[in-house]
């Protein structure tokens, strides 16, 4: 071969290079084995997204060596599909390998498993999916298919269907039966209502038998349980591979036993283990025996069809990754069974390297490879063919491209294989250029627009991906700065590519890819955005946290305490159905001191709520005035507390200053380089705060939010305003700590701007603290971090426009006071990362600027968390791989006596790991010492207590391990996670159990709950309300927070907004919550929602429900949910919507008296006498006055369902004939 030949082959981007036309007829036409190269950056995802969509009538499997590259490649194909989210995607399925070993003894990623049993069905279904995996899925053997046909049911409209049999079937396949279906893998059961999630399909489903026929099945949406659509059929497969039931129990204990004999195994632990199975247990190290459940594993070649094309990238690093992959599974095995384990060979699991390349031979095949090695002997042969769709492109000496005239496509590789060159190029160069050019430089993009001018000239169209409309938005202003046109398509990508450059320059998509591609013979460049701006974190959608209004009671347990806004404190004694006078209603038992009980109507759950104090309070007795007393205290104390917050309010506002400029086009570049996606709440939260600084009020703005939910970037574009305004930034921390962190994050985000950040804490020696003092004064600094030091009164400003504070509620009373001075002077942010109910936020609206950002992240990666039994191989592997990707790893420990002897073990079992010890009782200087060096890398693994301070930010802290998880309550754990998962590396939690001890029943559903809600801040009511609590504390105050523990949440903010009410002089209308007795049966049955908390749940929502629609909408949304709804649920509807329009006319009863109905008034209540005698003293006048502030009916009622009727008719006329108008209220 001539080297101009092999150069030209060698260097496919010097030639017009393949189509994707050419490819897909080749493999459409038979070709075994295609090999291409020269596709560069993300252009194989692009690649391969046009093969798919050319052949939907074929499935693929695309595989790459790693997860990583796997899982990148599959959400760029997600986006040239032109799927928004991994959920809606029904084709495109990512098939994931376990993420821990199976002689690991951690509890498997259920997600995982169920996963690759969803896409299993599909490819059993003749589905055609596209599946994408890391080389550890390919290589993993699982379920035969013949067995998993036999676990899966084709459900039928109208035909039989034995429902016993069914539930028993879920649950042996590994279905978790819960009150409500929200995840993959669990089934609820109501009656004769199935709801399922099976993991085939997107949705959850609901089935209704009448009797044994099989009467509707529809899909429903998991966040809102309201129906999406009705189907005829739905198959039904299984979420686990272990399968247990009697029948083939004999058949699992002779594989095992078989397994048993060969490692000598203990008969005694072999024969727990099966009574274990026996029972229905999965113990700990189920795992590493799963091939004994099945007669032999199959492969998923076995599933795939015959035509299926397999898209391989880079097989030499599939074939590396795979040998390393093995030899981590034979050490695993030997480190479990030489330590007197159980478990099958590796073997058993995985095919073996020439297993796996033997029968990809035997596929139809497209391998990506970079480099090639071409067979000279064939390179003259016909089957090295001239182009045949078109001239090919080339560059000439000028740089332009032109089309060249033929132009040699397919050759020979050197193992006879057929060889496609692409000639594609990547971004790097423009990518590397673009950030090495300082971020503060005038005309920082040019090099980007020169490009885009230079493509759009020789008719390439430029397409720009975006992941998230805001960005795309903020990237249209600055391009149109260099006159550039674009267009931002609402709609998904699509491969209709002639739409793309008409009548402008860029068009911009909103989607995720990592990297772009230039493809000048498909005539398209795509851009994504991380080669423009920089990297940015590539997270998971976080899932829709249900309302805590709906929550909370719901969350009861038998003996919990409860506050009743009358009554006060007492136990919950559970929910009683009692038949009174013949109409049966259910009751929520309420104990008091002295054996004293009270029978709650459940239409009246409002006035009730979880007490939130903590420890073991004193319950009150019914008709005493203790209670009293106690709301008599916090009345008082919530009137002070306003009427200084008006005062103080009423005094910022007074005051003026000039008002910050408009944010410039270098802010815009500032938002750009922000490393994520911002949240509504975050965004709404920069909009307050720059409305506030262009106003010419001073601001003091409170910004809440839980930690990692990005309060500190709010704070830092607020701090990069004031800069560039010229003034001074002080941010102020409460712990030394806290204060180097915050040093080294405002550092790292304003690097490239011209801004000098300083740090003032006592770890400065006292010659840097002069230094930044004396920076201070002469204006070289422009923003500081510190602690109280910054109060000092020798510590002055050149020009210090903005205070940030941190956490104020941690600082003495002397520093707050001195920052009560400083309010006077400057604007003020305060941070607090303790959340705060929105009801406190609404209370305190008017004297008080708050915002709150109470949704997570955009995409933040779920922490994966798993249970494990304390051993050792756990605490090695799991450590191991934190450090192996350069990480750091938290192993809380809560019990400082026996901290030191778990260091020593720690040491000898990872002396890989440079561990220290951080708790409570250290000096408060060694512990923030201790705590410094873990941030700044010093060490990397803490062994630390749960009461290490949990507002630190440690992005590489992305592992952690919970010792005797078993011991913690839920909420506690849910925030001792909640410090890992702040990066961008996916976060683990192992929660260690202990090993040869039973975990009690009430432990493991905890530590399943928090395993089942890896989601940030997802599901955990309880702690939610708690922390939200605590938050509510920190603003209000110890003192109040002690009220609001005494009389409850809900009151506390009721008394506190009817006094801010009324200290401004605006009206206050009474509080009322009208008791309802019509004679009706009305309750919901336990036939008909038969779950205790969730009818508890229902019933809550039905008394909060304030308006018509509401009710009109839950009706709909139990008959949805639950069946036909019965006549007492139907009567409990009417009956919650007479009490609406009774609240409406501040009523405290309605009453049936005979054929009469009676309503009384709140002595307060805005009622228009002269107007009410008028109407009552006319002949034929539709009510007669009653004692006590009532009034009755003058004309019977009708009789029947119509009487409900009747009285919603009355209560409507009324407003209008005794009522005040609005403004005579006001």
């Amino acid at each position: 071969m001539s080297q101009d030949r092999k150069k030209l082959i060698q260097e496919p981007s010097l030639w017009g290079g393949g189509t994707v036309e050419e490819l897909v007829n080749r493999v459409k036409h038979g070709a075994s084995r295609m090999v291409i190269s020269g596709v560069r950056g993300g252009g194989l995802a692009f690649l391969a997204g046009r093969m798919i969509e050319a052949m939907p009538e074929r499935a693929f499997v695309l595989v790459a060596a790693s997860h990583q590259k796997a899982f990148q490649w599959y959400e760029e194909l997600l986006f040239y599909m032109g799927v928004k989210h991994q959920e809606s995607s029904s084709r495109v399925l990512y098939y994931p390998a376990d993420e821990v070993l199976p002689y690991s003894e951690m509890l498997p990623d259920r997600g995982a498993m169920q996963s690759r049993m969803g896409a299993l069905l599909k490819l059993q279904e003749k589905q055609h999916p596209v599946l994408v995996m890391p080389v550890a899925a390919l290589a993993r053997r699982v379920t035969p298919a013949k067995e998993l046909s036999s676990r899966s049911d084709l459900i039928v409209i109208g035909e039989e269907e034995d429902r016993d049999i069914m539930l028993e079937k879920l649950v042996a396949s590994g279905y978790r039966r819960t009150p409500v279906v929200e995840d993959r893998g669990t089934f609820s059961v109501r009656g004769g209502t199935i709801d399922i999630f099976s993991p085939l399909y997107r949705n959850p489903l609901r089935i209704e038998f009448d009797d044994v026929i099989v009467e509707s099945i529809r899909f429903f949406d998991p966040n809102t349980q309201r129906t999406l659509e009705e189907v005829e059929e739905i198959l039904i497969g299984p979420v686990d591979e272990i399968f247990v039931t009697k029948q083939n129990l004999p058949q699992i204990r002779s594989r095992l036993a078989t397994i048993a004999d060969e490692l000598e195994f203990p008969t005694k632990e072999f024969n727990q283990l099966i009574d274990d199975l026996s029972s229905g247990m999965r113990p700990f190290g189920l795992q590493a025996l799963m091939p004994g459940f099945h007669d032999e594993l199959c492969t998923l070649f076995d599933y795939t069809p015959r035509d299926t094309v397999f898209f391989v990238e880079e097989p030499h690093d599939v074939h590396i990754e795979l040998q390393q992959y093995f030899a981590r599974m034979q050490g695993g095995y030997e480190s479990l069974t030489s330590g007197g384990g159980l478990a099958f060979s590796p073997e058993h699991f995985l095919l073996t390297t020439e297993e796996l390349e033997a029968a990809l031979k035997k596929q139809s095949r497209v391998e990506h490879k970079a480099v090639l090695v071409l067979d000279e002997a064939k390179e003259d042969e016909e089957t090295v063919e001239e182009s045949s769709d078109g001239p090919a492109l080339e560059k000439t000496e000028d740089g332009k491209i032109r089309v060249k005239a033929q132009v040699r496509r397919a050759t020979w590789g050197s193992a006879g294989e057929l060889v496609l060159p692409f000639a594609t190029d990547s971004h790097m160069a423009l990518k590397q250029h673009l950030q090495s050019i300082p971020v503060n430089q005038d005309f920082r993009f040019q090099p980007l627009v020169d490009k885009i001018r230079g493509w759009r000239d020789e008719r390439i169209r430029v397409v720009i991906v975006c992941g998230a409309k805001g960005q795309a938005l903020r990237l249209i202003e600055l391009l149109e700065l260099y006159d550039m046109s674009c267009r931002l398509w609402e709609d998904s990508f699509h491969f209709d590519i002639e739409r793309f450059g008409k009548g402008v320059d860029v068009d911009i998509f909103i989607g995720r890819i990592m990297e772009g591609f230039l493809f000048p013979r498909a005539y398209l460049c795509v851009i994504s955005e991380e080669e423009i701006f920089g990297p940015k974190a590539r997270r998971r959608k976080s899932k829709k946290k249900s309302p805590l209004h709906q929550m909370e009671l719901h969350t009861l347990e038998t003996g919990d305490f409860i506050i009743h806004k009358e009554h006060g404190l007492a136990r919950y004694g559970g929910l009683h159905t009692i038949t009174i006078g013949g109409v049966t209603s259910d009751f929520v038992l309420l104990e008091y001191k002295g054996k004293d009980k009270l029978y709650l109507p459940v239409t009246r759950l409002s006035q009730i709520e979880r007490y939130t104090g903590g420890g073991t309070p004193s319950i009150d007795r019914l008709k005493s005035n203790s209670f009293e007393k106690k709301k008599g205290k916090a009345r008082n104390a919530i009137r002070a507390m306003a009427g200084e917050l008006i005062q103080l309010y009423a005094e910022r506002k007074a005051r003026v200053r000039e008002p910050y400029p408009i944010p410039d086009d270098m802010y815009a570049q500032f938002e750009s380089s922000f490393p994520f996606v911002e949240t509504t709440d975050q965004l709404q939260a920069i909009e307050d705060i720059t409305e506030d600084m262009k106003s010419h009020q001073v601001m003091d703005r409170l910004i809440c939010g839980d930690v990692g939910y990005g309060k500190t970037e709010v704070a830092m574009r607020a701090a990069f305003h004031a800069v560039f305004s010229g003034k001074q930034v002080g941010v102020l921390v409460p712990t030394t700590v806290l204060a180097q962190q915050h040093g080294l994050t405002f550092r790292e985000r304003f690097a490239g701007y011209p801004v000098k950040i300083g740090v003032l804490s006592r770890f400065q020696t006292n010659k840097e603290k002069k230094k930044v003092a004396e920076q201070l004064k002469e204006g070289a600094l422009d923003i500081v971090v510190g602690t109280h030091r910054l109060l000092s009164r020798d510590i002055h400003f050149k020009d210090l426009g903005l205070l940030i504070i941190d956490e104020e509620h941690r600082f003495g009373v002397r520093h707050k006071e001195r920052i009560k001075q400083m309010r006077k002077m400057l604007d003020v942010l305060t941070l607090t990362a303790t959340p705060i109910p929105r009801t406190l936020e609404m209370s305190m609206m008017g004297i008080r600027d708050l915002s709150l950002i109470t949704t997570p992240p955009h995409d933040r990666l779920a922490i994966r968390t798993t249970i494990a039994p304390f051993n050792d191989q756990v605490i090695r592997e799991t450590v191991m791989r934190e450090l192996n990707r350069g990480g750091q790893v938290f192993f809380v420990h809560n019990r400082v006596e026996s901290i030191g002897k778990l260091k020593i073990k720690l040491e000898a079992l990872v002396p890989e790991a440079r561990c220290v010890i951080a708790h409570g009782q250290m000096p408060e200087s060694e512990l923030e010492r201790v705590m410094l060096d873990f941030i700044e890398g010093r060490f990397n693994l803490l062994l630390c207590t749960s009461i290490v301070e949990s507002g630190l930010d440690i992005p590489r802290a992305n592992t952690m391990l919970v010792d005797r998880a078993d011991a913690f309550g839920l909420a506690q754990l849910y925030q001792i996670r909640g410090r890992v998962g702040r990066g961008k590396e996916r976060a683990y939690a192992v929660l260690l159990v202990p090993a040869n001890r039973r975990v009690t029943p009430e432990a493991k559903q905890r530590l399943s709950t928090l395993q089942r809600f890896s989601e940030l801040g997802a599901g955990f009511e309880i702690a939610r309300q708690d922390l939200e609590l605590r938050g509510a504390g920190n603003i209000l105050g110890k003192e109040q927070s002690g009220h609001v523990h005494a009389i409850g949440m809900e009151l506390y903010f009721e008394m506190l907004e009817e006094a801010i009410n009324e200290l401004q002089g605006k009206p206050v209308r009474p509080k009322v919550d009208p008791e309802v007795k019509l004679g009706l049966d009305a309750y919901i049955p336990d036939s008909f929602i038969p779950d205790i908390q969730l009818r508890l749940q229902c019933y809550r929502r039905l008394s909060s429900a304030e308006t018509v629609e509401e009710l009109d909408e839950l009706s709909s949304e139990f008959q949805d949910r639950f069946g036909p709804v019965p006549l007492e649920v139907d009567a409990l509807f009417q009956m919650t919507e007479i009490k609406q329009m009774l609240m409406a006319i501040d009523a405290t009863a309605g009453t049936l008296s005979g054929s009469k109905f009676r309503v009384f008034f709140h002595p307060e209540a805005p009622l228009d006498l002269d107007r009410l005698m008028v109407h009552a003293q006319k002949k034929d006048a539709p009510f007669r006055l009653l004692p006590n502030h009532g009034l009755e009916t003058t004309e019977p009622l009708s009789g029947g369902e119509l009487q409900l009727k009747d009285i919603r008719q009355f209560l409507r006329t009324l407003p209008d004939l005794i009522m005040k108008k609005a403004e005579e209220t006001s």
